[in-house]
């Protein structure tokens, strides 16, 4: 009868598991985005593309790459180095990974920048606004200083 039992209780408990998974994507979720997610009767298989403003982040990525591509360059890094920005989840802190050697200098002229900083936490959000886990591990980007453009390569990992 314990066998059976469990058989039974084991559905249950994976329903229990995605509904609070979906009910802690709902509340990461901005109302305003679950206000338009209303008004436009959503299907569930629809895609953040679908709902936000396409414009806003393509515009805030690309002032983001050309501020990093600049703040890079003007601390020496050469075309091809590659910078990996951490975005701490849980205080919104930027740092740059450990093991780049300037990795103290990127990290006070971003300090020195707080609308870049601001830029960075706020891509980081819209990267992460559907789909993230409520304990995600921390936003990484991968800042790449480009060769013959004015916009450093970003790359999410």
């Amino acid at each position: 009868m314990n066998s059976l039992f469990g058989l039974l209780a084991a559905p249950a408990a994976a329903s229990a598991i995605d509904l609070a998974g979906r009910t802690a994507d709902a509340a990461a979720t901005p109302f305003e985005l679950l206000m338009q997610m209303a008004a436009k009767a959503a299907e569930p298989t629809a895609s953040v593309d679908d709902f936000t403003d396409d414009t806003e982040p393509e515009s805030l990525q690309q002032q983001v790459a050309r501020q990093l591509q600049e703040l890079l360059q003007a601390l020496g890094l050469p075309s091809g180095d590659r910078v990996t920005l951490e975005v701490d989840n849980a205080t919104g802190d930027v740092f740059v990974d450990d093991d780049h050697p300037l990795a103290g200098e990127i990290e006070a002229a971003l300090r020195s920048d707080s609308q870049l900083e601001e830029n960075v936490r706020r891509l980081a959000e819209i990267d992460g606004l559907f789909g993230a886990a409520p304990f995600a591990a921390n936003s990484k980007l991968e800042v790449e200083v480009a060769e013959d453009q004015r916009l450093a390569d970003l790359r999410w990992r």
